[in-house]
């Protein structure tokens, strides 16, 4: 049977053969493996080898991996995969990283990437850079303020991108973001010079932020420097606003050039530190006193207490001015003290010191009668410091109308 089966074999091999037909070869499992392995995006487990392709340069696998994922992640194993893929390709260039995230549906695009943000806060110079190049990056970073961190860690670096004009940012967006350096003297210093020099632009108010937190060695810097304009303004306002601080003037004689918003921050600090000081009113220029009693009641209040808010009151009181203008600091000085909340009972104090004007009319009495709503408790205590007058029938009558 054997023989048989072999003259069998044979004919039907060579008739095969005869007709021309070549015997396919025979593949080998691993070479059928490998090519199905080329055109298939890799599943779970090959993320190490995936990453270090992608640190050589050969992103063609991982991008097939992200790619099978575009639909989103069906479990964390997978969504922490793709974090780690799509940092490791911002990580090597953030062009590719835009074209990549842009294939991903809006809300899951904008989550990918503040993830990736996220995981990069503690790699500064690496999300700097990405800050600066890579437009997907930089909208999410920007929109979930998302840059404190990174900017604080590497502000040298952050000034650098900025001189070299990487961030093509609003005014507005660039002073959020800087804000982070705000505090530190060598980066003030260096943002106004760069302001100085035509390559950065920011506001008024942003500017003096920054020249209260140069220290001596960089005011003095700026200041020996030629300079015209806004900023060179600020920098002589605030070497005028150290000295007066330094030692108080309560004449304010020497307060000229130095603007309210800087006075303000001078007196709140001088306040909190050794406590209201005497000041003459009656020299100081009246822009100022239009609004600094308001601002020191306060301040007064909330850095030294009821006591502190007295002593001013005690020497609005006591200041040699015309009636008219006494009254209008006080009523300032209580409407402010009444809108900061918690301090009622001293803004009724600074109201009831208000004295009537030439038509007999009290601009304290209407205060104190509008603001019955708020406290009509303590109105009613404060009716016992006043003698039988219309003034006090007034306050108990509206007691009356407000209380159950």
């Amino acid at each position: 049977m054997l023989r048989t089966a072999l003259a069998v074999c044979v004919p039907i091999a060579g008739f095969a053969t005869g007709r021309g037909l070549r015997p396919s070869p025979v593949k080998p499992e691993s070479a059928v493996a490998a090519s199905k392995a080329a055109v298939s995006p890799p599943r779970g487990g090959n993320l190490p080898s995936l990453l270090c392709e992608i640190s050589g340069g050969n992103l063609a696998r991982a991008r097939a991996r992200i790619g099978s994922l575009r639909d989103g992640p069906s479990n964390p194993e997978e969504l922490l995969e793709l974090d780690k893929l799509l940092a490791a390709i911002a990580k090597r260039d953030g062009a590719t990283f835009d074209a990549i995230v842009a294939t991903f549906p809006g809300n899951l695009r904008d989550d990918l990437v503040e993830r990736c943000a996220k995981g990069l806060e503690n790699e500064p110079e690496v999300f700097l850079r990405l800050l600066a190049e890579s437009e997907e990056f930089s909208r999410v970073a920007l929109a979930r303020e998302m840059t404190v961190l990174p900017v604080r860690a590497a502000p040298g670096l952050f000034l650098d991108l900025l001189e070299q004009g990487k961030f093509a940012w609003p005014s507005k967006t660039l002073e959020s973001v800087a804000y982070a350096v705000q505090q530190d003297p060598a980066s003030a210093l260096r943002l106004l010079e760069l302001c100085r020099a035509g390559r950065v632009t920011l506001t008024n108010g942003c500017m003096l932020g920054y020249t209260r937190f140069l220290d001596d060695k960089g005011l003095a810097k700026l200041r020996s420097a030629p300079g015209e304009g806004l900023l060179a303004d600020l920098i002589e306002q605030e070497a005028k606003a150290r000295a007066l601080f330094a030692n108080f003037d309560p004449t304010g004689k020497s307060w000229d050039g130095i603007g309210p918003a800087r006075f303000d921050q001078g007196m709140e600090e001088m306040i909190s530190r050794s406590g209201v000081p005497s000041i003459d009113w009656s020299s100081v220029p009246p822009d100022f006193r239009d609004s600094l009693p308001a601002d020191m009641a306060r301040i007064a209040a909330y850095a030294q207490g009821d006591a502190g808010a007295r002593v001013l009151l005690d020497s609005i009181k006591k200041a040699e001015l015309p009636e008219a203008s006494r009254n209008h600091m006080l009523e300032s000085a209580a409407s402010a003290l009444f809108g900061q909340g918690g301090n009622i009972r001293l803004a009724i104090d600074f109201a009831h010191a208000i004295s009537n004007d030439a038509d007999g009319h009290n601009a304290g009495e209407d205060l104190l009668i509008k603001w019955m709503a708020f406290d009509p408790a303590s109105a009613q205590d404060f009716t016992t410091k006043i003698g039988p007058s219309p003034y006090r029938d007034r306050i108990l009558e509206r007691v009356r109308e407000i209380s159950p």
